[in-house]
């Protein structure tokens, strides 16, 4: 009986193991995958290769994600692990929540450091390696943690034990407690190093932009350019609130011919309504697990419920990545009518695609999970529409290939302070910061005070 206990007590191992083998791989292939795309700059092209890179993290991403929640459901390796260190109620818990979602975050985080060579040699990124693995490391585990920590503080109270209420009620709070510094000190600082706005309320740019959403017939209210230079990222983006959304990196490599035909597109966006079509379908990815979730009258499983999650984030993305390569097809078409210069949309693709290192053609398969077509059937769409044939077709993209300085719109001097490091002191930016702490504020006097009070 002793030997037979003995047995089945060391019996919990061969559980956790397979999520141990399926870690090791990960990190060990991906190790090789790097050191091959370093070996192997000198030779292919950049685009390919960050391409790759790209395509490689997603499959991975996804298939980790799915193979470990699985796994998880099959073989309830935790439950075992906590049975045999006798962890009892609130052990278990916490190691079955804290596992389940920070492992495939923390072994996917570990992957996105690895990667810091191949992102500073092939995209020629100015970003240190302490910056670069914070935030690989809080990318993964802003929204695991907190989420793992409220899982097993709403699992302890849920049992009603008063002797769990005290675990139950810490682990909410350090939930929260993980969600505001994640949200607050590392996230919020992030946005604004990359995505803080700055309106362009005067210039060239702003009254060519205003006269081509006139002839598109779109009430346009602001346009908003980001500094994102260092991240060299360039792009254009149509938002449902009517306000056009530039890069400087794109302003700073595009003429104003092609400039103008970007502009032509995204207005064509927001003519149609396609921003508001995409918002909607992220919508349901919410409502297949807040009715399953309403149908139970036990707290659910963190592994069902995060199983169920991503399944659903990646049918829903599936379908609106279909409906995207459309909106982005008839975008084109509509967009080349409004700025009437289909040979800069033409240019102005190629162009974008050397700035983002992009392949310019994509197969089949590559093209049925990207938001967009392959930039080839999207000019040869053009050429159709404006009768171009092939030859003109390739001579225009040659002369993206070889031609040097462009003269583009000049940037507003807000946002030339703010990739130099000098911005004003009464910025755009600013201005938005000071009306949140003054809207919060506001928010804390009429409904902090007086429950305070009462109590």
């Amino acid at each position: 009986m002793g030997l037979d206990h003995a047995m089945q007590q060391s019996g919990w191992i061969l559980r956790p193991l397979p999520f141990a083998l399926l870690a090791t791989v990960a990190l060990a292939w991906f190790r090789r995958f790097f050191d091959n795309a370093l070996v192997s700059v000198e030779s292919k092209d950049a685009a390919a290769i960050w391409y790759g890179t790209l395509r490689a993290l997603k499959i991975v991403s996804t298939t980790l994600w799915l193979l470990w929640l699985g796994g998880v459901l099959a073989l309830d390796p935790w439950q075992a692990t906590a049975n045999a260190f006798h962890l009892g109620l609130v052990g278990h818990a916490a190691l079955h929540n804290g596992l389940t979602l920070l492992g495939p975050s923390l072994i996917l985080a570990a992957i996105d450091v690895m990667s810091y060579p191949v992102v500073r040699r092939v995209r020629q990124l100015d970003i240190t390696q302490r910056e670069y693995t914070c935030d690989s490391i809080f990318g993964r585990i802003w929204l695991t943690l907190p989420v793992s920590c409220f899982s097993t503080g709403f699992q302890l109270l849920q049992l009603g034990r008063d002797r769990l209420l005290i675990a139950g009620m810490g682990f909410c709070v350090l939930g929260l407690l993980s969600f505001f510094l994640l949200q607050f000190g590392w996230l919020r600082r992030k946005l604004k190093a990359q995505f803080t706005p700055h309106a362009v309320t005067f210039g060239a740019l702003r009254d060519r932009v205003f006269a081509l959403a006139e002839i598109a017939g779109v009430k346009l209210t602001q346009i908003y350019v980001f500094p994102m230079s260092r991240w060299r990222l360039a792009n254009a983006y149509a938002s449902e609130e009517k306000t056009l959304l530039l890069t400087d990196w794109l302003l700073r490599h595009l003429s104003r011919r092609e400039v103008d035909a970007v502009i032509g597109h995204e207005l064509a966006h927001m003519k149609k309504g396609h921003v508001a079509v995409q918002g909607w379908l992220f919508a349901l990815l919410f409502i297949a697990p807040l009715i399953w979730f309403r149908s139970r009258n036990e707290f659910p499983n963190m592994a069902t419920v995060a199983f169920l999650f991503v399944v659903c984030w990646h049918l829903i993305s599936f379908l609106s990545n279909l409906v995207s390569r459309k909106h982005e097809r008839q975008a084109d078409l509509e967009g080349v009518q409004i700025s009437k210069d289909p040979e800069a949309f033409i240019t102005a693709l190629t162009q974008l695609d050397r700035l983002n290192m992009m392949p310019g053609d994509l197969e089949t398969l590559d093209e049925s999970v990207v938001t967009h077509p392959s930039t080839r059937k999207r000019i040869a769409a053009i050429a159709r529409l404006s009768n171009f044939s092939w030859e003109q077709v390739n001579n225009l993209v040659a002369t993206v290939r070889t031609r040097g300085f462009v003269q583009g719109y000049e940037l507003p001097p807000v946002v030339e302070a703010a990739t130099t490091g000098t911005s004003p002191l009464f910025s755009s930016a600013l201005k938005r910061q000071i009306s949140l702490r003054f809207t919060f504020a506001y928010m804390f006097v009429l409904g902090g005070i007086p429950p305070s009070v009462c109590i």
